[in-house]
């Protein structure tokens, strides 16, 4: 999986990788105090990232690869 490689590049671990219903992949990726994580769910026709902060509302966009390295940084900042 060419995300899986781009995510090691940038030295961030998957924390769980699973297979929906719909037989779509969904990766979950947190921080390292787990405040924050980011849903990444890939079906065939599109990806969806969904953005989970501490009592917050969830954010939900579509997910493209140009903005991984933005979305890691959000992820990690403290």
């Amino acid at each position: 999986m060419a995300l899986a490689i781009l995510l090691s590049k940038h030295g961030q671990p998957i924390f769980h990788a699973a297979l929906g219903p719909n037989g779509e992949i969904i990766l979950d990726i947190r921080s390292k105090n787990k405040s924050k994580s980011i849903e990444i769910i890939l079906y065939e026709e599109k990806s969806i990232a969904v953005m989970f902060r501490e009592n917050d509302t969830p954010n939900q966009q579509n997910f493209n690869t140009e903005y991984l390295g933005e979305m890691l940084r959000w992820l990690n900042q403290k």
